[in-house]
């Protein structure tokens, strides 16, 4: 008779990592913050993440790590910056790893903290093996109050070396409120990863997203310059502003920013949120 694997308490877990939950069994997000993104596997310093929270100190960014020297290197990274107390209190540390479903899963660590995979690497050395929770990110997010002022995760990134389409599906339930999804498509260097870029097209698409189509590096480049820039966001009211006054659709923030959408890894837009990413309403970049 074979015994049933261990239940996985996504409660309890978010509890032990000192998350406090009111009388409502929920997390709650305060209402100062203006916008949300996620970023999947932060690796040793996170860097895509601080650099969301340095351009924009309305964000609250939900960072997901299973590695736990990762955890504690990024832990360790943000107090050494300047501004460390503020950018913790707007970064969210969920030190749990996210798969298509909420389980246990073996997990492969390596030299590398940041190769550690699901999938046994096919290059990599490898430290060992054990078993760890794996939480559905739509189970994560069903702990969390957000307040009424947000209505969307602005974007979503995930870096999960052959697990990134598993994070994905386990985002299912909230899809329709994730407006750009930013994914490594990494599927020959861990075995048996269902991790290509065909297969997240396909997927998503299923959906309702669409492919980005970046434009030029040149462009690019411009668009990721300005993006960082705290003049972003009064630029893109004002030309907000314009058009909605005037009419005119001649004018839009990509025309100065290059792209609202900065990535190196396969993007996608939900099409029901395409509009505002096109006016430099939701804009994803990618570092590191």
């Amino acid at each position: 008779m074979t015994s049933s694997p261990p239940t996985v308490n996504v409660s309890e877990i978010l509890q032990q990592a000192g998350f406090e939950f009111m009388e409502d069994g929920l997390i709650h997000i305060p209402d100062n913050f203006q916008r949300i993104k996620i970023d999947v596997g932060l690796s040793l310093d996170a860097p895509n993440a601080i650099s969301w929270l340095k351009s924009d100190p309305h964000l609250l960014v939900l960072g997901f790590e299973a590695n736990p020297k990762c955890i504690e290197s990024v832990r360790e990274t943000i107090l050494q910056l300047s501004v460390g107390d503020e950018l913790t209190k707007r970064l969210w540390l969920f030190p749990i790893a996210l798969g298509a479903k909420t389980q246990t899963r073996e997990f492969f660590e390596t030299v590398n903290p940041g190769w550690s995979s699901f999938y046994r690497p096919r290059k990599y050395d490898i430290l060992g093996s054990y078993s760890i929770p794996v939480a559905a990110l739509s189970d994560v997010l069903d702990l969390l109050k957000f307040p009424s002022s947000i209505k969307r995760i602005d974007h979503i990134k995930t870096d999960c070396q052959g697990g990134d389409l598993d994070v994905i599906r386990g985002a299912v339930r909230d899809l329709n409120r994730i407006a750009v999804v930013t994914s490594e498509s990494e599927s020959t260097q861990y075995s048996s990863a269902p991790n290509s870029e065909s297969d997240m097209r396909r997927f998503l698409e299923s959906f309702g997203f669409v492919q980005h189509n970046p434009r030029s590096i040149v462009r690019r480049f411009i668009g990721n310059l300005i993006l960082n820039s705290p003049i972003h966001n009064m630029v893109a009211l004002l030309i907000r502003t314009i058009r909605e006054r005037t009419g005119s659709k001649l004018l839009t923030t990509n025309a100065w920013a290059g792209d609202s959408i900065n990535v190196e890894d396969p993007t996608f837009i939900n099409s029901s949120y395409s509009r505002l990413v096109e006016d430099g309403v939701i804009t994803a970049f990618q570092k590191g």
